[in-house]
């Protein structure tokens, strides 16, 4: 692999790294623009990952200057949507395209196109939900829920992989004592992985009178 180009990202080097549960092959790889990322090799020369997230800003300087719609609360969730399983920089890439959550075609470029398919959110406290989680963004997989939907439809299936032991989020809760709820939230905030499963939780005490 190593000279190998992909998009604008050049192979360097290859290497194994422990991850959900087993060792994957990963290549570090240069873009044309100088930053130097680290891709799964099986991700690699698929249309998500081409670059080492420049691309994607491009395309996003060129949708704000073409629909007129980008002070729309849906184009910051489409936005949010593309660098997660875009931007291997971004903190929830591993648990999106890091693990091969894909953008349908007719979304990965278009705005104009996702608002059609999916509509505008029903309320402000809605938000995108995939209702396959081993599946990725397209028209018959994604639907607006509240948190309290996805708590209900999808944090019984995160698995978590931690210091080589893979469990779910309730596993996680009754293992660091944390709450399962925290932890959901945290997973959907995309925290790091050992971030959402060590740091410790703040206990606000009430001023004495």
């Amino acid at each position: 692999m190593i000279g190998r180009k992909f998009g604008r990202l050049t192979v360097v080097s290859e290497f194994v790294r422990f991850q959900r549960g087993r060792n994957r092959r990963f290549c570090r790889c240069e873009c044309e623009c100088g930053t130097v990322v680290d891709v799964r090799q099986e991700h690699l020369g698929s249309r998500n990952t081409r670059s080492c997230g420049c691309l994607q800003q491009e395309t996003r300087k060129a949708s704000l200057t073409t629909h007129g719609m980008s002070d729309l609360a849906e184009f910051n969730i489409w936005m949010g949507m593309r660098d997660r399983c875009l931007n291997p920089r971004s903190p929830a890439y591993a648990n999106y395209g890091g693990r091969g959550i894909t953008i349908c075609e007719r979304w990965l470029h278009s705005f104009p196109a996702f608002l059609a398919d999916i509509g505008s959110r029903p309320s402000p406290i809605h938000t995108l939900e995939r209702k396959e989680n081993s599946v990725g963004y397209n028209p018959g997989n994604c639907v607006w829920a509240t948190r309290a939907d996805q708590a209900n439809n999808t944090r019984r299936n995160i698995v978590l992989t931690f210091n080589g032991l893979s469990l779910t989020l309730a596993r996680w809760s009754r293992k660091t004592g944390i709450k399962y709820r925290t932890l959901g939230d945290r997973f959907y905030r995309g925290w790091p992985v050992e971030r959402i499963l060590t740091q410790p939780v703040q206990v606000h005490n009430a001023k004495s009178l």
